[in-house]
C-alpha cells in the first residue's frame, strides 16, 4: 500500500500542537499514559503487533510503539524522531519550546493564559498585589518580638534537643516560626518590601487607567498639552490681536479637556488653503 505522506505530515501537526508540551519533561511530570516503560516520553507512532514469533497481525489494531522518545522529539529514533531534524523542520513552534521548558501543570496554565481573551487586562494583577500587601501587612503585624538574643538561642537549642519532638520537619517549622516573629512591621526590609508593593500597585493603577481612558481621547493628555503649547506660540507669534489671542487661548484650553463623547457633531477633515497657494476648486 502506497504511504499517504500527507495524511502523516497533518497527523505530525496535531500531535505536536497537543502534546508538544510534554517534550523535555521529567518522567515524574509526564502522565502515565504518555509514559515509556523505561521512563520517560513514550513514542507517538502507532505499530502493527506482533506475536511471539515476530509475525506482524495485520488484522488486530496498532498499537502505540514503547521505546523512548529521541531528544525534543515526539517520536523514538527508530521512527524519524531527532532533535535537529523537529526544529530544522518546523515541526515545534515558539509555543512548543516554552511549553516544553516547564512541567506539566504549569505548560497548562501558559495555554489557559494564553486562550484568555483578555489576557491584556492588568486588574488581575492588581487585585493580585493588594491581596499580598494586606497579607504582608497582616503577617508581621501580629508578631510580638522578643528581642532578647540569649532567650532565643534558649528556645532553639531546647527544640533540637527535645525527644518528644522526632520529626525534622517539626523542629524546623517551630524554629521558623521563632525567627519569623522577631520581624515586625517597624522593620528596615519590611518597610522597603510594602513601600515597593505600593509603588507597584501605584504603577498598575496607572496603566490601567491609561488604558481604559485612551479611546476617549484623541491624543493622550501629555500628548495633548506638547500639541497645545506649540500652537499657543504660533499664535503669539503670528496674531497681533490680543483679545484674538485671549479667545484662541481659552479655546484650545477648553479643548484639552474635552473628550470624544463631549464632541458636538461628527468630526470632519478640514481643507486647508494658504494665501499665496492657487486654489484647486471650479465654480
Amino acid at each position: 500500500m502506497k504511504r499517504d505522506q500527507k495524511k502523516e505530515r497533518r497527523i505530525r501537526t496535531r500531535l505536536y500542537e497537543k502534546h508538544g508540551h510534554l517534550i523535555g519533561c521529567k518522567t515524574e511530570d509526564i502522565p502515565v499514559e504518555h509514559r515509556s516503560p523505561r521512563g520517560g516520553l513514550r513514542c507517538f507512532k502507532k505499530i502493527i503487533p506482533r506475536d511471539k514469533n515476530g509475525n506482524k497481525l495485520y488484522n488486530e489494531e496498532r498499537k502505540r510503539c514503547g521505546n523512548n522518545c529521541a531528544r525534543g522529539s515526539l517520536y523514538c529514533k527508530k521512527h524519524g524522531g531527532a532533535n535537529t531534524k523537529s526544529l530544522v523542520k518546523g515541526t515545534r513552534t515558539s509555543l512548543d519550546l516554552y511549553k516544553g521548558a516547564y512541567n506539566h501543570e504549569v505548560s497548562n496554565v501558559l495555554t489557559t493564559f494564553l486562550s484568555d481573551p483578555s489576557i491584556l487586562d492588568h486588574k488581575m494583577e492588581l487585585a493580585t498585589l493588594r491581596t499580598m500587601l494586606t497579607q504582608y501587612i497582616e503577617r508581621y503585624s501580629n508578631n510580638k518580638p522578643v528581642h532578647n538574643p540569649r532567650k532565643l538561642i534558649t528556645y532553639i537549642q531546647e527544640i533540637i534537643e527535645s525527644d518528644k519532638i522526632i520529626m525534622q520537619s517539626e523542629k524546623f517549622m517551630l524554629i521558623k516560626q521563632i525567627v519569623d516573629n522577631e520581624t515586625s512591621l517597624t522593620d528596615g526590609n519590611v518597610i522597603d518590601r510594602i513601600t515597593r508593593l505600593v509603588e507597584n500597585i501605584g504603577k498598575s493603577i496607572e496603566r490601567i487607567d491609561r488604558i481604559e481612558r485612551k479611546s476617549d481621547y484623541f491624543l493622550t493628555p501629555e500628548g495633548f498639552k506638547i500639541v497645545l503649547r506649540t500652537i499657543i506660540e504660533l499664535v503669539n507669534t503670528h496674531v497681533t490681536d490680543v483679545n484674538a489671542q485671549d479667545a484662541i487661548r481659552k479655546g484650545l484650553t477648553e479643548a484639552s479637556t474635552r473628550t470624544s463623547g463631549e464632541m458636538k457633531g461628527p468630526v470632519v477633515d478640514a481643507e486647508i488653503t494658504y494665501e499665496n497657494e492657487p486654489s484647486t476648486k471650479h465654480d
